[in-house]
């Protein structure tokens, strides 16, 4: 191609994939499949991080691989409770094409990133974004893009302008966000009890405020939370002896509800794949601690309802 946009400010790739589409006329899955043969399985993840490798070979003359990975993906939020050598493997993952690990542990590693939750609400909750910033975008620019925090799960207010993300029709993906404007959805009501606080978390973390901090670490301050409220029935040692403790999920879901809102919990874990299911045992190891921790929607939630009138800077504080 002949031109290939310059991301804007926290631009996720997704949206400036969207705006060449746009500017070449080209429908999407075709403008895909003229990018990059290995793309023509693209597809919208929850943290918009597959496929970073292959995207920023298109703007050498603009991003390096690391700018476009920290500055229009959420991958510092999604490995923010990656231990070390978890982190290691998952960036090279991203970084080659030909890893050298077989296909199944590349693909194990980027499915860990993943949120559990419905197709229809995941591709919902892509289609934000806050109509203050649209304007202003217009205005300033002539275009308009949309931010990476706008695709945070569980985010409901704009970091900038604090007031309500708008949920726009999602059989209208493909427009650009000026565009997207014009098709809101107004019956969607996904509010928690605590949007800013819940924002000002997650935003300390995607903006580098909160030092990283090593799976085990946090995983260990969850296991000693719920033994304080009683919400796991205790230890055992299996035949690897690796320490084992069974959760009291149904006591968890009642306090996660409770501090959250039922809405907000049970729009993100709404399937088999649910939050209560997925924490029915916590083992000790190391490469469990990252794979589970790694759902850092989960991850934040059930820290912050574990430690209430903490935000997540004195938590870590205290923790080191």
């Amino acid at each position: 191609m002949a031109l290939f946009l310059y991301p804007m400010e926290r631009e996720s790739y997704d949206s400036l994939l969207i705006r060449s589409a746009h500017l070449y006329q080209m429908k999407w899955m075709e403008f895909i499949d003229h990018l990059d043969c290995n793309l023509r399985y693209y597809s919208c993840f929850t943290d918009y991080i597959d496929f970073t490798f292959a995207v920023s070979r298109l703007l050498e003359n603009y991003k390096t691989f690391d700018e476009l990975l920290k500055g229009h993906t959420l991958y510092n939020l999604t490995s923010y409770f990656f231990n070390d050598d978890y982190k290691h493997k998952f960036y090279e993952s991203l970084v080659s094409d030909t890893i050298q690990t077989n296909k199944s542990t590349k693909q194990r590693l980027l499915f860990r990133t993943g949120i559990w939750t419905s197709w229809q609400n995941r591709h919902i909750n892509s289609r934000r974004f806050c109509p203050k910033c649209i304007l202003e975008q217009k205005q300033k620019y002539g275009t308009t893009w949309q931010r990476i925090e706008w695709i945070i799960f569980g985010l409901e207010l704009c970091p900038k302008h604090r007031c309500r993300l708008v949920y726009a029709d999602p059989e209208k993906y493909f427009l650009t966000f000026d565009e997207l404007t014009e098709y809101p959805r107004t019956i969607i009501d996904y509010s928690n009890k605590k949007p800013e606080f819940f924002m000002e978390n997650v935003m300390a973390i995607v903006n580098g405020e909160v030092p990283p901090v090593d799976s085990g670490i946090i995983f260990n301050y969850i296991v000693e939370r719920l033994k304080d409220l009683k919400l796991i029935e205790g230890y055992k040692t299996d035949k690897n002896q690796y320490t084992l403790a069974t959760i009291k999920n149904y006591l968890l879901k009642i306090l996660l509800c409770d501090y959250w809102g039922e809405e907000f919990i049970r729009l993100f874990f709404e399937d088999s794949y649910s939050i209560y299911s997925i924490t029915r045992n916590l083992r000790s190891e190391v490469s469990f601690q990252s794979i589970y921790l790694s759902r850092w929607f989960y991850s934040l939630i059930t820290i912050l309802a574990l430690s209430q009138g903490k935000n997540i800077k004195e938590i870590i504080q205290e923790i080191k």
